[in-house]
């Protein structure tokens, strides 16, 4: 096969146009991903940052189409609402190696990486440039690039290892073993995270030293947890030397130096993470930045949203409602304890009610109160803890109508009244960023290494930040009094109507004692017992276990692209993603194969251009 080489010459650009660079244009129509051809020239450390930037913006793609589903259905967090769709296929791990999603996932990664690899190799020889902007750059380019190779080993294995710029492409690739993949990452971490090498100070939009270090948490946490797994799903993790221990050691003293670096907090209010307003917070450490600009946003979180009734365009002017190409499972909104404020806001247990004769918005109707079945006059209620009532509502239609809220789109004062405002840009442009490290991970990561450092029990400080950080902002802030809301608190508030039916239930049975009142009084105490029990309270060494924290990881960073990987690393994968409950009628089972769908397959479109096919190789069982 001949192959042609591509020259782009370098256009200076202004700010605002290299945001919407794409970094990575004419490429070849019959060329691998992972084996680009491109030369790209730049005279000046100018050009270079722009060509920087270019990098950031290329790696929105991994955001957009086919490829935002993959690692975000397919577990107990998530699914897809339309289930014969490419998302609905993925979230059953139904694709075959030609799937879209698969195709997209692969290529895109690698077009990001190849961006990546020419601002790395091309560095060294900008004349004059200043060494100190020559390795920051340098940095920012590998922190991106290992975060590429760390998202594609997770999801495929073994994947071909391109570290310098493709001058001649030769179609004889192989797939670099598991062990030399997180090599390069390892390698690429540790450079960024050096002294010297990246600022220490918060630029928005790019990554500073202390992302690469948290990066570099991330991976050492996620190497050390896919070899614990057992049983094993991906036998060559067993053949792996990393010594796990040092891996977790290495998390925990990485995650303590972002913390003592004190660069960082939790935002006060858990939503204000994810206002448009209040967008690159205290919290935040690494967002992909869209605008809502001409041609700098996107429709990624409009995938998301509240469902409506009454209004079929309402996506396209609400700042609530969303496609909904996305929505939770019912047994998810189930992990969130009583009086978590995180629940509240991520999980939509309502629709956005409209006029139908005017298109204007009513009010929410919530989903409490609404028919569960046709032949009985049972009600919605997620929040029972009646067992067979419970499930009966999450199968029912009412059930498929929760959604995920996380994301919304207004700008006003209170976003409570969201579902009234309108947007003030066109729907597929949003301004959304994409977080994709933030500080409350960093604290999650913490405990979890910590944990597995000390035989699954946490110690007091990994103790201390669970309670007096992360659950103590999930209890909610007391404005009056200045504070988060106490445990007690909480419970007068999130106990509320059960207290008042075991007070009515006491009085009754005080007043006139029959077995009738003791039977209401016996249910009323039963029923405040198993809400107290569900409560949001405070852990010990004892009740922090190791499900328990991953459920709080879920908790808090659902909707943010982490569930998949957690579960995978994990080896939880298997069984928590079948074992979700939603409407068997409308969304069918998951049928995961422990052996063959915790990867994913190698796109056939890469397999037919490789030559050799004892080194390029498709995934078992595909």
């Amino acid at each position: 096969m001949k192959i042609r080489e591509i020259k782009l010459m370098f256009v200076p650009v202004v700010l605002s146009a290299a945001l919407s660079f794409g970094g990575c244009a004419g490429f070849l129509e019959e060329t691998s991903e992972s084996q680009r051809v491109m030369n790209h020239f730049y005279k000046t450390t100018e050009e270079l940052e722009a060509g920087l930037l270019g990098v950031y913006a290329t790696a929105k793609i991994l955001y957009e189409g086919a490829a935002l589903g993959i690692a975000n259905v397919g577990t107990d967090e998530v699914y897809a609402i339309n289930a014969s769709s490419n998302m609905g296929v993925a979230d059953r791990y139904l694709y075959p190696a030609s799937h879209n999603t698969v195709t997209q996932w692969y290529q895109r990664h690698f077009k990001v990486i190849q961006t990546a690899n020419i601002i790395i190799n091309y560095a060294p020889r900008v004349p004059d440039i200043a060494e100190a902007d020559m390795n920051r750059i340098i940095g920012e380019a590998k922190v991106i690039r290992a975060w590429c190779y760390f998202r594609l080993v997770q999801t495929f294995g073994r994947v071909p290892v391109e570290l310098k710029e493709t001058t001649d492409i030769s179609f004889r690739i192989r797939r670099n073993p598991i062990g030399e993949v997180y090599d390069a990452i390892l390698d690429d971490l540790r450079f960024a995270a050096g002294e010297g090498v990246l600022p220490e100070s918060i630029t928005t939009g790019h990554v500073n030293r202390w992302v690469a270090k948290g990066l570099l948490a991330k991976v050492c946490l996620t190497l050390g947890t896919s070899m614990n797994r057992d049983p094993q799903p991906v036998p060559e993790y067993d053949e792996l030397e990393y010594d796990t221990g040092e891996l977790f050691g290495e998390c925990r003293t990485l995650c303590d130096e972002i913390i003592a670096s004190e660069k960082y907090s939790l935002c006060q209010t858990y939503g204000d993470i994810f206002l448009l307003s209040k967008k690159n917070g205290p919290e935040s450490m690494w967002e992909l930045q869209y605008s809502s600009a001409p041609g700098l946003g996107s429709n990624w979180s409009k995938q998301f949203g509240v469902q409506q009734t009454g209004n079929a365009n309402a996506a396209t002017i609400s700042c609530l409602v969303g496609s909904s190409s996305f929505a939770p499972p019912p047994s998810f909104y189930r992990y969130f304890k009583l009086g978590d404020v995180r629940r509240t806001w991520s999980i939509a247990d309502y629709r956005v009610r409209y006029d139908t004769s005017t298109g204007n918005p009513l009010d929410l109707a919530y989903l409490k109160g609404e028919s569960v079945s046709d032949v009985t006059d049972e009600t919605f209620n997620i929040d029972t803890d009646d067992p067979d009532s419970l499930k009966r509502s999450m199968i029912s239609i009412p059930g498929g109508r929760l959604r995920v809220s996380k994301y919304r789109w207004g700008y006003g004062s209170d976003p409570s009244m969201y579902w009234a405002e309108t947007l003030s840009f066109e729907s597929t442009n949003c301004p959304n960023n994409v977080i994709v490290l933030r500080y409350a991970d960093i604290l999650l990561m913490r405990i979890e290494a910590d944990m597995l450092c000390n035989q699954g029990t946490a110690g007091s400080e990994s103790l201390k930040i669970m309670n007096e950080q992360l659950l103590a902002r999930a209890r909610g802030w007391n404005a009056a009094a200045g504070r988060f809301y106490t445990v007690d608190e909480m419970k007068e508030q999130a106990l509320e109507n059960a207290r008042k039916w075991l007070d009515a239930a006491t009085a009754a049975h005080e007043s006139n004692p029959t077995s009738e009142t003791e039977a209401e009084l016996a249910e009323a105490r039963g029923n405040y017992a198993a809400k107290e029990a569900r409560c949001l309270v405070d852990y010990t060494a004892e009740t922090l276990t190791y499900d328990e924290l991953l459920t709080q990881r879920a908790c808090e960073l659902c909707f943010e692209f982490h569930r998949w990987f957690d579960l995978c690393r994990t080896g939880r994968l298997h069984t928590l993603a079948p074992a979700r409950i939603v409407n068997p009628n409308s969304i069918p089972v998951i049928n995961f194969n422990f052996e063959v769908n915790y990867l994913m397959p190698i796109p056939t479109y890469e397999l037919d251009l490789a030559e050799d096919k004892t080194l390029f190789y498709q995934n078992y069982g595909y």
